[in-house]
C-alpha cells in the first residue's frame, strides 16, 4: 500500500501540474471535444432546465452592399432588410443599430416607416451614456417598469441619448437602450456583463433585451418585475412566468460564455443571403438547401437585425474570440429563453474533488489488485454522476478531463503495484 500511495502522489502532483496550469487555450484538442461532449451530457441530463433559444440572428456583415459607395448604411438599406425578413412572417423583429440619419429624407423616410408598420411586433434600440451633459439630450421618452423591489440606488444610469430612431419608424415599436457607453462592461465579479435595466431620472427602464423579449412574447412591460435585495436575497428579474432571470445589484446580467460552448447557441444568417429564399435561380438551389435551417427559424423565432462586420467587433470574451454588440445582445437573449445560466466551478469545489481522489486512493489501495480495478471504476462512475448532479441543480460545470487522468492513473497503479511489498506472489496469484 505505501509504494501504490507514493507512485499515484508523485504521478498525480505531476499530472495536476501539467494539466491545471495550462489555459484553455493551451488545452489539447482531445480535451476541448471531451470538454464539449461532457457539456453535452450533461445538458442531456439536465431533467428539463435547459430549452431550445428561439432568436436568429440577421448580421449586416461584410459581405452587405451598401446602396452609398461609402458602405455607410441608408434608411433604404434597411428597409430592404425589413421587407425580406417580412417576407417570412417574423413573428417579432429588433434591430440593434439606431435607425436614424443627420439628412432629412422625406421619400425614404416613408419608404422605411412603411415597412416598420408591416412588421406584426418591432423593437428598436438607442444608443444612451452616462457622462456630464455638455450637449443637450435628445428629448425623447421610454417606458419604465411598474413592478419594482428593493432598493434601486445601485442601478446603473444614463444622463443622454445619443441617438434615438426617427420618429416615422416609432408608430407600432417599442424602443430601448441598447447598452450604457461609457461604462464598464465587466460586473463587480470581472465577468462581461450586460445591463438589462437602468436607471433615468427617476425612472427604471428595460433594456432592449428585454423589450424584444416581451414583444416576441406578446407580453407587456407591466408583466416585467425586478427584484433587488432587501426584497429578495438575489436579485433577478421575472417575465411573467416565462422567464427568472439572474443579475447583480447594478441590474446588469452576467454573460454566460460557457453556455454556447458545445453547440451554436442561436440561428444566424447574413442579410445578403435573406433573398435566397425567393430565388428561383437553378444556381442558388444548393446554398437554399444549405440555408433552410435558417430560412425556417425566420417564420417563428424572434428575429435580431444587427450590424456583425469586422470593425464592430471590439467585444473580447474570455477566450479570445472578439464579438459585436449584435453577437453580444443575441448571445444574453438566447441565454434567457434557453435557461443556459451555466457557468465553471468554482476553483476551490475543482481542487475538493482531485483532494477527494487521493483519499480515495488511499483507501483502494489497501486491497488487492482485482479490487482496486472493480472499487475505482465504480468509483469514478459515482463520482461523475455526482458532477452530473451538480449540474442538474446549479446549472455549474467543470472539466472531467483532468479527473479521468488521474482515475485512469489510481487503477493503473493499482493493477501494476502489489499492495503490500511482501505480498506479491500471492497478489499475483490471486490477480
Amino acid at each position: 500500500m505505501k509504494y501504490r500511495i507514493i507512485t499515484f502522489s508523485i504521478i498525480a502532483v505531476a499530472l495536476l501540474s501539467l494539466l491545471e496550469s495550462n489555459g484553455k487555450r493551451s488545452r489539447s484538442s482531445f480535451a476541448q471535444k471531451l470538454d464539449r461532449h461532457w457539456l453535452n451530457f450533461c445538458i442531456a441530463n439536465a431533467s428539463g432546465k435547459i430549452k431550445d433559444s428561439a432568436v436568429t440572428l440577421v448580421t449586416i456583415d461584410d459581405e452587405y452592399e451598401s446602396t452609398l459607395p461609402d458602405d455607410q448604411l441608408t434608411r433604404i438599406d434597411y428597409a430592404v432588410i425589413l421587407a425580406n425578413i417580412g417576407k417570412f412572417q417574423s413573428p417579432s423583429v429588433a434591430v440593434i443599430p439606431s435607425l436614424q440619419w443627420e439628412k432629412e429624407d422625406s421619400l425614404n423616410q416613408n419608404i422605411l416607416a412603411n415597412q416598420c408598420l408591416k412588421l406584426p411586433a418591432l423593437t428598436l434600440g438607442a444608443v444612451v451614456e452616462n457622462s456630464p451633459q455638455t450637449n443637450p439630450s435628445k428629448k425623447v421618452s421610454y417606458p419604465a417598469l411598474t413592478q419594482v423591489k428593493g432598493d434601486t440606488s445601485e442601478i446603473d444610469s444614463f444622463t443622454r441619448t445619443i441617438s434615438y430612431p426617427e420618429k416615422g419608424t416609432l408608430s407600432k415599436s417599442l424602443v430601448a437602450f441598447t447598452q450604457i457607453d461609457l461604462r464598464d462592461q465587466k460586473n463587480e465579479s470581472g465577468n462581461l456583463s450586460l445591463p438589462l435595466v437602468a436607471r433615468h431620472g427617476d425612472d427604471i427602464l428595460p433594456s432592449f433585451v428585454l423589450a424584444a423579449l416581451t414583444q416576441y412574447e406578446g407580453l407587456k412591460l407591466e408583466d416585467i418585475s425586478l427584484q433587488l435585495p432587501p426584497a429578495v436575497s438575489h436579485p433577478q428579474i421575472l417575465i411573467a412566468d416565462r422567464y427568472q432571470i439572474p443579475i447583480d445589484k447594478k441590474g446588469r446580467m452576467k454573460v454566460y460564455q460557457e453556455s454556447s460552448m458545445e453547440s451554436p447557441l442561436y440561428q444566424s444568417i447574413s442579410a445578403t443571403h435573406l433573398t435566397l429564399a425567393h430565388s428561383d435561380s437553378p444556381h442558388v438551389k444548393e446554398l437554399q438547401q444549405d440555408l433552410e435551417s435558417q430560412f425556417q427559424s425566420l417564420s417563428k423565432h424572434l428575429v435580431v437585425v444587427g450590424l456583425d462586420k469586422k470593425h464592430d467587433r471590439h467585444i473580447t470574451l474570455s477566450d479570445g474570440k472578439k464579438i459585436s454588440l449584435a453577437q453580444l445582445i443575441t448571445r444574453s437573449i438566447a441565454t434567457i429563453q434557453s435557461g443556459r445560466f451555466i457557468e465553471q466551478w468554482p476553483l476551490a469545489w475543482r481542487w475538493l474533488s482531485f483532494a477527494a481522489i487521493f483519499a480515495l486512493a488511499a483507501k483502494l489501495y489497501s486491497l488487492r489488485r482485482r479490487l482496486v480495478f472493480f472499487w475505482g471504476g465504480l468509483s469514478a462512475f459515482f463520482y461523475f454522476s455526482i458532477f452530473v448532479m451538480i449540474f442538474n441543480s446549479q446549472l455549474k460545470w467543470t472539466s472531467p478531463f483532468t479527473a479521468m487522468i488521474l482515475f485512469a492513473t489510481l487503477i493503473l497503479i493499482g493493477l501494476i503495484l502489489p499492495a503490500t511489498s511482501g505480498s506479491t506472489t500471492a497478489d499475483k496469484k490471486t490477480s
